[in-house]
């Protein structure tokens, strides 16, 4: 809990992930992307960090940085989704191209890319400690992530959601 507070009320690891915001690219903060990684860091050995969402790597990147976890990152590069959040109409190719780059750039963070759908990946060769939520904000894809998500949490697992503010994001998170 000490080091959830001094994350989210101090800035002393801003440089940091503003640093790897400017190279990463990405909507999130450095502020998000620091939590993410103090949540990861946290996890015990065998279990794994999971982003439904990854866009350009920025918030998955920064969860496995200098900590030795397994990040797994889920995108079906929906663009059509993004368009509430950037205002804009987005090319899914230069978004995959950037974290692929993203991605080798970064190759000694243990970091696993599925391109699909995140209900037809198979959760259960190992179990889920932390978990970022950032597809798409509407209640049915909330709900269906938490239970797809639900069989390989970890007891003490941590789900983080983006935007819980959002409409559909609130209730699907009140009703599960």
């Amino acid at each position: 809990l000490s080091n959830y507070l001094r994350t989210i009320f101090t800035d002393e690891r801003d440089a940091l992930f503003s640093t790897l915001q400017v190279w990463l690219g990405g909507l999130s903060t450095p502020r998000t992307a620091s939590l993410l990684n103090m949540a990861a860091y946290c996890m015990d050995e065998g279990e794994r960090y999971v982003e439904v969402g990854v866009f350009t790597g920025f918030t998955l990147i920064s969860a496995g940085y200098d900590n030795h976890k397994v990040v797994l990152g889920i995108d079906n590069f929906d663009v059509e989704g993004l368009k509430s959040s950037v205002g804009s109409h987005l090319d899914s190719a230069p978004i995959k191209e950037r974290l692929k780059i993203n991605c080798e750039r970064f190759k000694h963070i243990r970091c696993q890319i599925i391109e699909s759908d995140f209900r037809t990946v198979d959760l259960s060769a190992m179990k889920t400690g932390v978990a970022y939520i950032d597809g798409r904000h509407d209640y049915k894809d909330v709900t269906d992530n938490l239970v797809w998500l639900e069989p390989s949490l970890t007891k003490d697992a941590v789900i983080i959601f983006d935007d819980p503010d959002c409409e559909g994001v609130t209730e699907a998170i009140l009703d599960w």
